[in-house]
Order: structure tokens, then C-alpha cells, then sequence
């Protein structure tokens, strides 16, 4: 599992940026040049009336983004870490900065970010994977498929075959994959099997 950056910007300029030593999902560039690409994703999307954007997703990497209190939080790692770990994250980081600004200290200190991102390295091995989507494996406990909550991002169902549509009126960003399963009656690995397909086309993310 590998986290290249972490990135926090405020009105579209990087304040801080926290980049993994052996991590190597992208080419080394200037921090100016990559934060002012994802801004102007995030510029784009809110111009144009379809707010901030979840993931920015290649075959190699995906840039994630959380914005709280005017900071933009952007996340980048290897496409297969669960986006619900990621959001998890976001709140433990976003939350220590966003208390510091509330009780007006006079500089940002950033140096709690590394023991948190540390901390959640640990959580990762500790949990022997859990923190990465399943691609073939079929062998997972039950409490492995709650933890995965798909998310839909379009409404429209034109796109979706007559018979999964009953799945995808059932996506709510509560329902786990377990969930799923259970009121289809069918297997957790084969439902996640089949929102794979709707993921890669950007129709639902974990």
C-alpha cells in the first residue's frame, strides 16, 4: 500500500505538502505545477455547478480531495486503497488543522500529520490488508465486506442494465457491499465483481 502525497491548499496555493520517501506512483515534478493542475480540477468542477470532486483517478495513481474550512486536502496513493480508509484519513488530518485555526495560533503546526499518517501505516498492517480493495480475492470474512461502502454518482439509470438496476437503487452510501449482497441474496464477492465494472467508468466509487 503506498501514499505518495499529501497536499493541503489554501485559496488554490499549497501551505503544506507531505511526500512519502520510497513512494513512486508518479514522476517527480514541481509542487507549484501538480497543485495548481488539481486546482484547477476542483475550480472547474465548482464553476461549473458540480462541487468538489471526490477522486481523480489513472491506471497508476488517484488523487483524492476534501475540502474543509477553506483548505483544499488532497490525497495521492496507489488506485486500489479503499476510498472510505482515505476519507478517514482526511478527518483525522483536516481535523487537527481546522482546531488550530479555530483557536487562532498565530502558524499552523503541521508536524502531527506525520504521527497520524504513521499511526494509519500501522492500523494498515495490523489489519493484514484490510485497508485495500479486493480485486480477486474470494476468501473474505463477512466484516471485511461491511467495511466497503460503494457510492453512486449519477442518478440517471439509463446507463444500467434492467437487471442490475435493482442494485444500483440500493447503492446509498450507506449500504455495504455485505448490505448489497443480503437484499439481493447473492454473494458479497460476486456483488463487489460487478460494481467493479461501474467503478472504472466513474458511475461509483468505494
Amino acid at each position: 500500500m503506498k501514499i505518495q502525497d499529501i497536499f493541503i491548499l489554501k485559496d488554490g496555493l499549497p501551505i503544506y505538502h507531505h511526500k512519502e520517501g520510497n513512494s513512486k506512483l508518479r514522476k517527480s515534478v514541481d509542487d507549484t505545477l501538480i497543485t495548481g493542475f488539481l486546482s484547477a480540477i476542483t475550480n472547474f468542477t465548482k464553476e461549473t455547478g458540480l462541487g468538489i470532486p471526490t477522486f481523480y483517478i489513472t491506471e497508476s495513481i488517484k488523487f483524492s480531495f476534501f475540502e474543509k474550512s477553506d483548505l483544499l486536502f488532497i490525497i495521492s496513493c496507489e488506485p486500489s486503497l479503499a476510498n472510505s480508509y482515505i476519507d478517514r484519513l482526511f478527518l483525522k488530518i483536516s481535523n487537527v488543522i481546522i482546531k488550530q485555526i479555530e483557536d487562532q495560533k498565530e502558524s499552523i503546526d503541521f508536524t502531527p500529520i506525520k504521527s497520524i499518517i504513521n499511526q494509519f501505516f500501522n492500523d494498515f498492517k495490523e489489519n493484514d490488508g484490510l485497508l485495500l480493495q479486493p480485486f480477486k480475492k474470494t476468501h473474505h470474512k463477512d466484516s471485511y465486506f461491511r467495511e466497503i461502502i460503494p457510492k453512486r454518482h449519477i442518478d440517471n439509470e439509463d446507463n444500467i442494465r434492467n437487471n442490475r438496476r435493482k442494485l444500483f437503487r440500493l447503492i446509498n452510501g450507506k449500504n455495504s457491499i455485505y448490505d448489497l449482497a443480503r437484499h439481493m441474496n447473492s454473494n458479497p464477492s460476486k456483488i463487489l465483481s460487478i460494481l467493479r465494472a461501474y467503478q472504472k467508468e466513474g458511475i461509483i466509487s468505494f
